[in-house]
């Protein structure tokens, strides 16, 4: 048997493409910053607090903590780090 880690969706639509739990929340394998990214149709937000701020296609930005990684090099984030970037238990599932 092959188990996974578990993977966070934000609760509420993605705003570019309408769709509900597309919003995953991601992680930069060096320094860590949460973001999300729409698995629908590839928007990148690289703040998860505010969606409606700077958002592209994940394929030509930088982190913009440790500008070190690429966001189409983001990980899945786990439930403690998306509790560290201030979410609480039902904004995300």
């Amino acid at each position: 048997m092959e188990a996974h880690e578990p993977r966070w969706h934000l609760t509420r639509p993605c705003p570019t493409c309408g769709q509900g739990s597309s919003l995953l929340f991601v992680v930069c394998p060096r320094c860590q910053h949460v973001a999300v990214a729409c698995i629908e149709e590839g928007s990148f937000f690289l703040d998860p607090g505010a969606l409606a701020s700077v958002r592209s296609d994940g394929s030509t930005e930088v982190c913009p903590r440790c500008h070190a990684v690429r966001t189409a090099d983001f990980e899945p984030a786990t439930d403690l780090q998306v509790l560290g970037a201030g979410f609480r238990h039902g904004e995300y599932r």
